[in-house]
């Protein structure tokens, strides 16, 4: 073969092996992007913002936005990441970065495919998309946080509105003014009917829930004529909340009733030095369902009384009254059960056979509060017993009233006495036969014996002998 032709041959094997790979290095080299969206449920709506990012990998490039093929609006030399601005107004028309799509406002049941073209002079072009929306407003959803409401004016009612029309700015909590039907509905078969304004506020960025805490007062007082007291509630069966959404049209509604209840109360069995802690359990008490409550004390009262009785007069005596000055704690959020802690004090030198109480014998009648000692603690003295009063507010009374008592005998521990049994000993170093009211636990011949004021005396051929016959009698 002539030498010229393999040279030719062999000088473009060698320009071949250079080209190829320089054309693969310029096609591996497009461009590639990425699309991220504050719209997460791909639809239009009236009163919308939303914003789509764009992310490539070229220092700029020209952004053309394409909705159902037409060419809305371009972008010259976009450094990433763009970011494209989308809004529905009041009447429905789409803009995209303040430009118009079309020249009617959207329709509704319509699909939208948005394109973003991403093009650049020295790598190409790329399509992201198609994005597609539909143009169908979202129907509201209304809740309330019960079924069941305490009936009273200042008992707190929680609304939840959950619409995505109305999440109008991703990057904002948006707040509306909604206009609320509420409906009465009486046992006769009749109802009423009224409307409240109320400003729901959305419960985060771009949550589209919004909330609004009104009392029942508010909601009750809103339908002409009527109001939140017995007379008028014990005629309802229940009441009707009702929202229109303002752009489907739609309607969604909760019912609830209201109701009082008396409560009732434990309390533990104090010992010293202790604390008395008394229990409440009553749900017409728990006003919030989304707060700790305090029972507010023009609707509930509690009165503790010590007391006990003159072992030689047999005069009852009151050795201290104490009643709740502050509201009781709610144990959590939306529980109905409500705690009050008495601090207690234990006086070892009241002598119980003397014709005088330690507040100078003063004559305290158990129904008129004014007698009431409330220096903050309990005086317990041995041989006293606690009576506990909670009053409630009752409708058909129209005022407090005694609901719930219980009766209490403290626990004295003297690690001094020593009674003998049956073979089971208690102890004491009394220095006298001096009759003692006491109160305390004894077991006899496996019998559990009940809490009880007992005299315990201390008796013999000699006081001062080193063995006493000891007696023990109710």
């Amino acid at each position: 073969m002539n030498t010229r032709i393999i040279s030719i041959i062999f000088l473009s094997i060698m320009i071949l092996s250079i080209v190829t790979p320089l054309t693969n290095v310029v096609a591996s080299a497009a461009i590639s992007a990425s699309a991220t969206t504050t719209n997460t449920v791909y639809k239009f709506y009236k009163n919308q913002t939303f914003f789509y990012y764009l992310d490539y990998n070229v220092t700029a490039a020209n952004i053309t936005v394409y909705i159902n093929g037409s060419n809305v609006v371009t972008f010259n030399n976009v450094a990433p990441v763009a970011k494209i601005n989308f809004t529905v107004n009041s009447s429905g028309f789409l803009f995209v970065n303040g430009t118009a799509y079309g020249t009617s406002p959207l329709t509704v049941g319509n699909v939208y495919a948005i394109v973003f073209r991403i093009a650049n002079d020295t790598y190409g072009t790329l399509d992201l998309g198609p994005y597609y929306y539909t143009y169908t407003p979202t129907d509201g959803q209304l809740s309330l946080d019960r079924k069941h409401y305490p009936a009273f004016n200042e008992t707190v009612v929680h609304l939840v509105l959950d619409d995505w029309d109305k999440n109008w700015d991703p990057f904002a909590t948006d707040s509306h003014i909604v206009n609320l039907t509420i409906v009465a509905y009486f046992l006769n078969g009749t109802n009423m009917t009224g409307w409240i304004l109320l400003n729901f506020t959305e419960m985060g960025t771009n949550t589209s829930k919004f909330h609004n805490a009104t009392t029942l007062e508010d909601l009750v007082t809103s339908i002409p004529g009527l109001a939140v007291n017995p007379a008028i509630l014990n005629e309802i069966s229940c009441f009707e909340v009702i929202y229109t959404d303002d752009e489907s049209g739609s309607t969604s509604s909760w019912i609830f009733d209201v109701f009082y209840t008396l409560g009732t109360i434990e309390v533990s069995t104090p010992s010293f030095p202790d604390e008395l802690n008394i229990t409440v359990i009553d749900p017409d008490a728990n006003l919030d369902s989304w707060a700790y409550d305090g029972v507010p004390l023009p609707h509930s009262l509690i009165d503790v009384y010590v007391l006990y009785r003159d072992p030689i007069s047999n005069a009852l005596r009151l050795v201290d009254w104490e009643y709740a000055e502050e509201e009781l704690n709610e144990t959590g959020e939306n529980t109905s059960v409500f705690t009050y802690i008495f601090p207690v004090t234990f006086n070892t030198t009241l002598e119980p056979n003397s014709t005088e109480d330690i507040y100078n014998g003063a004559v305290r009648p158990l129904n008129d509060r004014s007698f009431s000692i409330n220096n903050g603690y309990l005086l317990i003295v041995p041989g006293s017993w606690l009576v506990i009063e909670y009053y409630d507010y009752d409708p058909a009374a129209g005022d407090l009233v005694l609901v719930a008592n219980k009766t209490v005998y403290p626990e004295f521990y003297d690690t001094g006495l020593v009674v003998t049994y049956n073979g089971t000993d208690y102890t004491s170093d009394f220095s006298a036969p001096t009759p003692i009211w006491f109160t305390f636990n004894m077991r006899f011949n496996d019998t559990n014996l009940e809490d009880g004021q007992w005299d315990i005396v201390k008796d013999g051929p000699c006081p001062t002998c080193p063995c006493y016959d000891w007696r023990l009698y109710e």
